[in-house]
């Protein structure tokens, strides 16, 4: 079999068998929703849980921080936890409505809505993984980077929208320790570097060893005709 059919069947079987895994989880206690309401009679609320307009949003800059920090670290969104501060808070709370209005794009691909928060960015990461994963057996088949890259698009996005990414995210969520989450991104990071270095290193070879049968048969075309 060809290696590097190799490594994306062993890539592909991890990816299941993580699929699986996460699948069976139990998710109680996480939160449905990193947008939940904060407290009644308080003013007017966006979907996301924030104030309308960012006079209510510094008025009530003391509930939103309170409720960001009884969140999951993950999840804990920054629109909420800067509230207070005065350069930051604004920047944050225009950009979040700026880009909440693309919400649906974000739900189809990434599978949760657009917040300022390492959970919405934990979505981006798998995406982007999901994409290079698929993107270099799909780039050999077709034989055009295009459309392996739409391949890649269209996997990961039916794999966001069906909510298998979300369900990845919440599983990392019970990791407590700091430390060991980040280190499981970067091993997940160093991973996929080494799968993407195996694969560009084997065209280099497949092109080479094209480049040497082109030359050999015209070589041998070459002698045919002064044969003749």
């Amino acid at each position: 079999m060809d290696i590097k059919l190799n490594v994306f069947v062993i890539f592909l079987l991890i990816g299941l068998a993580f699929v699986c895994l996460v699948s069976a989880q139990d998710t109680d206690g996480v939160p449905e929703s990193p947008a939940d309401k904060i407290t009644d009679n308080v003013g007017e609320y966006s979907e996301k849980g924030y104030p309308e307009t960012y006079e209510k949003y510094l008025e009530f800059s003391n509930s939103l921080v309170d409720r960001e920090q009884n969140k999951s670290y993950l999840f804990r969104e920054w629109t909420g936890i800067f509230s207070e501060n005065p350069v930051v808070g604004p920047v944050l709370y225009y950009t979040d409505r700026f880009f909440s209005f693309f919400d649906p794009l974000w739900e189809f691909t990434f599978g949760m809505e657009f917040n300022w928060s390492f959970a919405f960015f934990s979505h981006m990461f798998f995406w982007i993984i999901i994409i290079v994963v698929i993107f270099f057996p799909a780039n050999g088949i077709f034989d055009n980077w295009i459309f392996g890259l739409l391949t890649g698009f269209v996997v990961a996005s039916l794999t966001g929208s069906q909510g298998v990414i979300g369900v990845a995210v919440k599983l990392l969520d019970t990791v407590v320790n700091l430390w060991i989450l980040t280190a499981i991104f970067i091993i997940i990071t160093l991973a996929i570097v080494i799968y993407a270095k195996i694969y560009k290193d084997f065209n280099k070879d497949s092109e080479k060893e094209k480049l040497s049968r082109a030359r050999k048969t015209i070589k041998s075309e070459a002698e045919v005709i002064r044969g003749d």
